[in-house]
């Protein structure tokens, strides 16, 4: 079984510390992502996860690729889509483009479609 917080949280080492301090393109997605969590973070801390349940469910052996701003963990039907500087995570159906529950029953709105990835020592 993959580690797929080990390799998350490792990308986000690298995408914070090295990408964005080198390009202004990425200075500003991670400004707009840090604003993004001071607005919603309590929010999304009432839904925390255990990203490698969720990988294991919805993209079972994905490896995480950098897009931007995100960490996307793609799956055969469902990709998770991880953001590196704010540590919140989505999931989405492929064929419908819908944003999922953890359960696997469609969102109604966005804005319950987040959740706080836990922390290693949280995981445990």
């Amino acid at each position: 079984m993959a580690n797929s917080k080990r390799m998350y949280s490792k990308l986000a080492e690298y995408y914070n510390g090295f990408v964005v301090p080198g390009s202004e393109k990425d200075r500003v997605r991670y400004e707009k992502s840090k604003e993004r969590e001071r607005k919603y973070n309590e929010h999304w801390k009432q839904h925390k996860v255990n990203l490698n349940e969720l990988v294991n469910k919805y993209a079972p052996g994905a490896t995480p690729k950098i897009e931007g701003v995100k960490a996307i963990f793609d799956g055969d039907r469902y990709k998770i889509i991880a953001d590196l500087p704010s540590g919140y995570a989505k999931v989405q159906d492929k064929t419908t483009k819908k944003w999922l529950n953890y359960d696997g029953t469609f969102k109604r709105n966005d804005r319950n479609a987040h959740f706080k990835i836990l922390r290693l020592e949280e995981m445990i």
